[in-house]
């Protein structure tokens, strides 16, 4: 009976492996993508359709959905439809055109479950089939997480080629796959392109390692269309080209290889060549139908300004987005690196100049942070090629440098995941971090600190010269306060005034536990009832449970056309007890 039971993992117990786990890492991700998202339960009110993802994404709705509209001029229902879903904030407004900037790879590794998504959804709920519903969003997270999954197995099956034992690859794709960004643009924001570039480079990693061993057209294809998306997913990405010569263990090998490629692999080319073509004309014929230019670049106002100066410290150790900084974890692939070069010296050059370039390409980008985001996201593509030095290594290292590295690893990822934690639940911000912000949030993950960066911005605004206007203070009378019981306060600035109004509120605040999060929401009144609203978590300024502690809070108000603001103090999600409340308003 076992002995059947078991036949399957067997015939080919490695593959069979390789496929296995990489399914059951794919299905931990789904179910993060669920759990943040609600797919398949109800919506969360989260999306996966965020910043550049938005655009990325666009192409299909406008050329499958509203083909009777051009220049995405559906845009204004969806946001009607959707208000306050930034669904197409990827969208370029500029000179009285509307277009999209990014290239069209990740829009066709989208294509198949985007289809499928909208046949389904005309036949069961056709008001729904707008190209931005649930469903919809739900085949994104679908796409992210098939292709993660055909890159997890590229992974394993790369290292399995270099005679890496899977004790050793797994264990490795577990650390890169939860210990860095990788899980975050692939579990939740899936519209990105990282996932797909992430799995087509490995894929294209493997197909080298695999050609340089063996003759076979199959890996050639595999190669050569990986390749084609790769450049149109992101064509920086083609730098990954650099690492080809290297697999093979001599020059001469190498122009072997190419001498029979071009001599006996006439169909592979004109298939290839075909393919290049089909892509390029799709993606010129979409620039010119919505730019009315046949130029490739689109990225208008963007491009290299750093080239001549790259800041590298900036882009590997910043404290907005520092590659090393957030995810230490590849810091181990440098020593790693240069071990190998005693044993794979000529692979160990190729990881050394493919990697050089791809950090000085990155550094050399106009917004060195690019953009909102978790950690250094252009590197998340290039990391099979990351970790192929640390796996290689631990088949070699000895038990000394094994156990630190073992050590480092699980620090770099508490570190990674203290990270990500902080930033989804607004401790950090998805850019703008600074020196103080780093360290004044350092390691606290508690929910009371969330959105404190906020806070700590309007306070700039209170440092300026002022003049009082409003001057409220109570006595030291202590009010105890269970949930959803807000302590509320009205104030009636003058109404024809068009500065703004700064405000500071101070007093003294008693939490009974180290997880609540006392909060102050605003709400400003004009003719037309509720004009604007906000909320500032001041948790994080409170260090005391169990005892009085003093808070401040700062904020800004524009008074005109308003006929006055109330403000309300709530005591979070346990008993909290407020006394000593003053509240001070000035003009600048």
């Amino acid at each position: 009976m076992y002995k059947t039971r078991y036949t399957w993992i067997k015939a080919q117990p490695s593959k069979r492996w390789i496929v296995l786990f990489s399914f059951l890492i794919t299905l931990v991700l789904g179910y993060q993508t669920d759990r943040q998202m609600g797919f398949l339960s109800s919506d969360k009110g989260n999306i996966n359709l965020v910043g550049d993802g938005t655009g990325y994404y666009a192409y299909l709705p406008q050329y499958f959905i509203y083909t009777n509209q051009s220049h995405y001029q559906f845009e204004s229902s969806i946001e009607k439809k959707y208000p306050n879903k930034p669904f197409l904030s990827g969208i370029q407004h500029r000179d009285g055109l509307t277009y999209n900037k990014y290239y069209i790879g990740t829009a066709i590794c989208q294509l198949p479950f985007f289809l499928i998504t909208h046949g389904l959804t005309k036949i069961l709920n056709d008001q729904e089939a707008d190209g931005y519903s649930l469903p919809y969003r739900g085949s994104i997270a679908l796409s992210a997480l098939f292709f993660f999954c055909i890159g997890a197995i590229a992974f394993l099956s790369l290292f399995k080629a270099f005679g890496v034992p899977l004790k050793i690859s797994i264990p490795l794709l577990l650390v890169v796959t939860f210990g860095t960004n990788l899980q975050f643009y692939t579990a939740y924001w899936s519209s990105y392109s990282h996932s797909y570039s992430f799995a087509l480079i490995c894929l294209f990693l493997l197909a080298a390692k695999k050609i340089s061993l063996e003759s076979s057209s199959k890996w050639l294809y595999v190669l050569s269309f990986s390749y084609l998306l790769i450049l149109f997913i992101r064509p920086t990405n083609g730098l990954i080209i650099f690492m080809l010569p290297f697999f093979f263990p001599t020059n001469q090998q190498l122009l072997l290889w190419l001498k029979s490629l071009f001599m006996q692999q006439r169909v592979f080319l004109i298939v290839s060549i075909l393919f290049f073509l089909l892509l390029l004309g799709i993606q010129i014929a979409i620039i010119k139908h919505e730019t009315g230019s046949y130029g490739l670049y689109t990225y208008q106002g963007e491009g290299f300004s750093f080239w001549k100066n790259p800041p590298f410290y900036e882009s590997l150790f910043g404290y907005n987005k520092g590659f090393f900084r957030y995810i230490p974890l590849f810091l181990l692939s440098i020593p790693c690196t240069f071990f190998l070069f005693t044993l794979y010296k000529r692979l160990s050059w190729g990881i050394v100049l493919t990697l050089s370039l791809l950090i000085y390409l990155t550094a050399s980008w106009w917004i060195t942070a690019y953009g909102w985001g978790v950690g250094m996201r252009p590197f998340i593509d290039f990391y099979g090629l990351f970790a192929l030095p640390i796996g290689l290594a631990f088949m070699h290292l000895n038990t000394w440098f094994k156990s630190f590295s073992i050590v480092f690893i699980v620090l770099s990822i508490i570190v990674y995941r203290t990270y990500q934690k902080q930033v989804l639940k607004n401790i950090l911000p998805y850019e703008g971090i600074y020196k103080e912000m780093y360290w004044n949030y350092f390691f606290k993950t508690a929910d009371r600190f969330s959105w404190g960066y906020a806070i700590q911005d309007d306070r700039s605004l209170f440092h300026l010269k002022q003049r009082e206007v409003i001057d409220q203070k109570m006595e030291a009378k202590e009010f105890h306060m269970q949930s959803n019981t807000p302590l509320v306060f009205s104030l009636h600035p003058r109404t024809n005034d068009q500065d703004s109004l700064f405000v500071r509120i101070k007093g003294k605040i008693w939490i009974s536990k180290a997880n609540s999060v006392p909060s102050l929401s605003l709400k400003g009144y004009g003719q037309k009832g509720v004009q604007w609203e906000r909320v500032h978590y001041f948790g994080h300024t409170i260090e005391k449970v169990g005892q009085w502690s003093n808070f401040k809070a700062y904020f800004a108000i524009t008074p005109s056309s308003l006929d006055s603001v109330t403000l309300a103090l709530h005591p979070g999600s346990f008993p909290t007890k407020y006394k000593s409340i003053e509240i001070k308003s000035f003009h600048p």
